[in-house]
């Protein structure tokens, strides 16, 4: 199977999404959570003092825990996405035209100065969103595929191709196991 694509910023920015979530073990995604909440608790309960008058002279207190429960939920929830998309915006490399071929044996990308090829078994797992496929070849890395790149049969042909190479990703951890 063979594709084409570009990358857009739209499937790049879900791609991050998507990183995020699965490399996150479930208790740091409850722990981004719960520091978004308490963001949003402390925000809010700034906002409740100053509009209901019982501030009186705390006004730079109250201030002072509004800005860090509005820096709270800027860092937990806006600051990954913004990155992202300043990221693909100043990267050229990101936005080049890819070619790539999925084979029994791995899979090859060609694009403009750069070869490469991947076994299967060089490949920790795999993720899939309503919008990409990310294979991971260690925390850090991985290869983007858009859903938009493949023909309707081709997405659920190459998502059992991916099942019975390599296992879904959770969330990543050190994956010592062999797979098949």
């Amino acid at each position: 199977m063979r594709i084409v694509y570009t990358v857009s910023e739209k499937d790049f920015v879900e791609a991050q999404r998507l990183f995020r979530a699965t490399i996150l073990s479930p208790s740091r995604r409850l722990a981004r959570q719960g520091m978004m909440f308490f963001g949003a608790f402390l925000f809010a309960g700034a906002i409740f003092l100053l509009a209901s008058g019982r501030a009186r002279g705390d006004v730079p207190t109250i201030l002072a825990t509004g800005v860090c429960g509005a820096l709270l939920i800027g860092i937990y929830a806006f600051y990954p996405d913004f990155m992202a998309h300043r990221k693909f915006r100043t990267d050229g490399k990101i936005r080049r035209e890819m070619n790539v071929e999925f084979s029994e044996e791995g899979v090859r990308a060609l694009s403009a100065g750069m070869e490469s090829f991947s076994a299967w078994k060089n490949f920790a797992g795999y993720a899939e969103s309503s919008g990409v496929f990310l294979l991971f070849l260690s925390p850090k890395l991985f290869l983007l595929f858009p859903k938009r790149s493949f023909d309707t049969s081709e997405v659920s042909r190459f998502r059992d191709q991916l099942h019975g190479k390599l296992a879904p990703m959770k969330y990543f951890r050190n994956r010592t196991e062999k797979r098949p």
